[in-house]
């Protein structure tokens, strides 16, 4: 893994599959109405009840609680949500404004 482009691909993708595998435990975590009936329903893709219970505890933390809840109201507040898979505004607008040149021309 001596070539940078393929460590970085290699950290992205584990990073998006950490990432979507943590939200589905969150997922899990908050269908239960509290904190000990969530511990008794361990979800299936975690291996020990002590990893069950770290995250239980991380997801009911205050700390954990205020991130959420920041990043929720950060979130709501977006004037424009991405749409374009993953080609930036900018690529679509230069690629919109070249066609459009292209009748013109």
């Amino acid at each position: 893994m001596s070539l940078p482009w393929v460590k970085r691909y290699v950290n992205k993708s584990f990073g998006t599959v950490f990432a979507n595998f943590r939200y589905k435990l969150k997922k899990h975590f908050e269908q239960f109405s509290t904190k000990e009936e969530a511990l008794e329903n361990k979800h299936k893709d975690v291996k020990t009840e002590e990893e069950w219970a770290f995250l239980c505890t991380y997801f009911s933390s205050e700390d954990f609680q205020i991130v959420s809840e920041k990043n929720s109201i950060n979130r709501s507040h977006l004037k424009y949500h991405h749409k374009a898979g993953s080609k930036s505004f900018m690529s679509h607008q230069e690629q919109i404004v070249s066609y459009l040149y292209s009748f013109i021309n």
